[in-house]
């Protein structure tokens, strides 16, 4: 279990300069031309994905909560494994400690992929207000003949390259703050508790969204 748990690690800190370093001179370079070319518009935009700052860092400090349940949960499961005796093991009925744990894993599994889904569908809602207040404000700006058309067509093509640099920055927002999670735990192995609270293993946690 530590092994897989270094592996992560280390695949991560493979990728942690050149993929932000990428991406973020990326959006920068955009969103700095789109406010070269219309500052206002470009603003209304850039607004409407304001909540997306507060919303990734929320969600993505509840997932690694849980996170770090589950994998006490599964220390827990591998020491009851080593230290059950084979003849107890093999031939019997499950022991109910065992179904208590993997049932835990279960519901705080379930948990995670929930909270995942649900912040991949509330940054795939915010990605589509850029380009929604583009043309919501910028299309009543060139009706009042403030702007003309070609900035809107612009501004239109620089929100679709932003879109990819943004989604990997939040992604490697996140890879971020499970490594800083991941190292904790691990970390932790070598302490005298268990990680999660100062006096061992987090309570029971009950089955999700009941």
């Amino acid at each position: 279990m530590l092994s897989s748990e270094v592996e992560k690690l280390g695949g991560f800190a493979g990728q942690a300069i050149s993929q932000p370093l990428l991406q973020i001179s990326t959006a920068l370079v955009v969103v700095g031309y789109m406010l070269f070319i219309e500052p206002l518009v470009a603003g209304v935009a850039l607004v409407l994905y304001a909540p997306q700052l507060f919303i990734v860092p929320w969600l993505q400090g509840k997932i690694n909560e849980l996170a770090l349940t589950r994998a006490v949960y599964v220390r827990k499961l591998g020491a009851f494994v080593v230290e059950i005796a084979e003849e107890d093991a093999i031939g019997n009925e499950v022991p109910e400690q065992f179904l208590e744990i993997t049932n835990d894993i279960f519901n705080v599994r379930l948990r995670i992929e929930k909270l995942k889904w649900l912040m991949k569908a509330l940054n795939n809602f915010l990605m589509k207000l850029g380009p929604f207040g583009i043309i919501t404000f910028g299309g009543f700006m060139v009706m009042q003949g403030n702007l003309e058309i070609g900035v809107i067509v612009a501004f239109m093509s620089g929100f679709e390259r932003l879109g990819g640099p943004m989604r990997d920055t939040i992604a490697f927002y996140r890879q971020v703050s499970d490594a800083h999670m991941k190292y904790g735990l691990l970390v932790s192995s070598f302490s005298g508790h268990e990680p999660g609270t100062p006096h061992g293993p987090p309570t029971r946690v009950e089955p999700a969204f009941a």
